[in-house]
Formats: C-alpha cells, structure tokens, sequence
C-alpha cells in the first residue's frame, strides 16, 4: 500500500466509524421491539382481510396476568430500561411520591386482596369500587380529550418516556400518554397492586397498544385507553376480544399475560 493510499484510508476512517456506529445503533433499534401505538388505520388491503377473517374471543377461562417472565423475553428491555429512568425520575423528586395503599392482606398476589368479613365491610367495599369507576372513568375522558391534541408520534428510536418528560414535551404518542392514567389512578389513591401498565397486541393486525389496566377485579381488569384506539370508554378487558394482552408492569414489577 502506498503512503498516498495509506492517507487517504485514515481519512475516511472516522466516517466510515460513523457509518458502523449507525449501522450497529440500527441493529440494536431493530431487535428491540417497537410499540407503535396502533394510532393509524392499517392498509386498506389488511383491513379487507380483517374483514373476512372472524373476530377473536377471549379465552374462556380469561388470562393468568401475573407470570414470571421467560428468559429472553423481548419486552424485557424496554420495560426495565423504562423502569430504571422512572425510579430515577422518582428519586430525583420529579415525580411525587404515590399516596401509601391500604394494606393487602398477607400472601396476597398481585391484582387481589382479601376479602372483607361481614355484610357491612363488603357493603363498604363495593362502595369504593362504586366511587372508584367513577373516578376511572372520569379519568377516561380527560385523557383522551387531551390526547385528541397532544398525540405526537414517535421518531426513528421508540424511548417510552417518563411522566415528566411526557409532561415537558406537552404530549407523546400511547406509551407517553398512558402514563396520564396510570399516575391519575395511583395518586388518586387506587392500590400499587391493583394498577398496572398493560401491553396490548390486536389479533387482526399485529398493532401493539399501551393502556392502563386497573384490577377491580383480578380475573378481568378494567381498560383505560388514553388515545381512544380501543374504546373511549371504561370497559372491561373480556370486553375488547380483538386485543390480546401482553404484558402488565409497573415500575417495579413485570409479568407476562397467558391464556388459562
């Protein structure tokens, strides 16, 4: 190789470094998977085909929500990479701290509680359920009147963001602007184990969707749908066949959903 040749490669060196920095940071975008929020209408060719094709019913023993994820499971990653910078978004005091839940009795798993002794506590209970499905679906409305001018869609690179990053940028597309309902429920005083984010997949498309599931009851939560691609009202998941769940997590906890 020439002195001449030998010049001219270190001069292309640092673009062609640029070059496979890009091409490794794609590789690493494409194994990620990306949510897309199911905000546009599919092809008018799917849409036909979906036409013709029968609608899905939900299993008819309902989901187990609450398993352990398997290993490699590729919702992993960008639910804990989420986890982290919202525990951190926490301890920086950005985020105010959740109202304390009253307490779940012992042994209890996620999404259940113990059941009230006597006539009068369960009167009581079925009292702030009452009072809370009002709450949830008022909670409904707002955001998804907010949304009808705050959805921005995602770039290139899909980051789910924070609660106040979501708030800075004045708005975000479903993984942003469910965090509006998920928050609203847990400062409103709606138990830490009874609340959950949820990852949805529309059996016709393939579409991914993020909504806030609330656990009134542990066999068949509650949807909210911050952008109104699901339902525009509170409706139960037994309710919306076509969607199929995923995952449910929160800051700390993941699981993945199954058919019983």
């Amino acid at each position: 190789m020439t002195s001449r040749s030998r010049r001219r490669l270190r001069t292309r060196s640092p673009q062609a470094g640029g070059v496979r920095r890009f091409v490794a940071l794609l590789a690493v975008a494409s194994a990620i998977p990306a949510l897309g929020c199911a905000s546009e209408r599919p092809p008018r060719s799917a849409l036909l085909a979906a036409l013709a094709a029968p609608r899905v019913a939900p299993p008819a023993h309902g989901y187990a929500f609450f398993n352990r994820p398997a290993r490699g499971d590729r919702w992993t990653f960008p639910i804990a990479r989420w986890q982290l910078r919202q525990r951190a978004a926490y301890r920086a005091g950005w985020i105010e701290p959740f109202p304390e839940p009253p307490a779940v009795g012992a042994g209890a798993a996620p999404g259940e509680r113990a059941a009230p002794d006597g006539v009068l506590a369960r009167r009581y209970e079925a009292f702030l359920d009452a009072r809370r499905r009002e709450l949830a679906q008022e909670v409904v409305r707002w955001v998804q009147a907010e949304a009808e001018t705050r959805f921005i869609e995602d770039g290139i690179l899909d980051q789910w963001p924070t609660l106040p990053e979501v708030l800075a940028s004045e708005g975000d597309d479903c993984d942003g602007l469910e965090l509006l309902s998920y928050h609203a429920l847990r400062n409103l005083g709606f138990p830490e184990d009874r609340v959950y984010r949820a990852i949805l997949k529309e059996s016709r498309f393939g579409r991914h969707h993020m909504v806030t599931l609330w656990f009134e009851d542990a066999d068949d939560p509650w949807v909210l749908d911050p952008t109104a691609t699901i339902t525009n009202h509170l409706v139960r998941l037994s309710e919306v066949g076509d969607w199929i769940p995923l995952k449910v997590f929160s800051e700390t906890r993941e699981f993945t959903v199954t058919a019983r």
